[in-house]
């Protein structure tokens, strides 16, 4: 009997597809806290990051179990996951 699982992540290895701001957000982030879009670009110190460039950030994170979304519109947060990085 052989039992093969895909779509897994090596252990100790970061997924291919994180970038470098997505990898330092959750070195910060702790597990329960919470984020926005406009919190996130003024932590950055990157004044040029556009809005759809942190959205696109969050949604990553979100779609690889790191973050969670919560609210709608204006309102909408994210909160970090139990999920390590590595």
């Amino acid at each position: 009997m052989t039992l093969t699982l895909r779509g897994g992540q090596t252990p100790g290895k970061l997924p291919e597809q994180l970038n470098v701001r997505q990898i330092e957000l959750l070195n910060r982030m702790r597990p329960g806290e919470k984020i926005t879009i406009t919190s996130l670009r003024k932590s950055t110190g990157e004044e040029s990051m556009s809005e759809r460039t942190a959205r696109n950030d969050l949604t990553g994170l979100v779609k690889l179990g790191f973050l969670v979304r919560q609210a709608q519109g204006k309102n909408t947060f994210y909160i970090r996951t139990e999920k390590p990085i590595a």
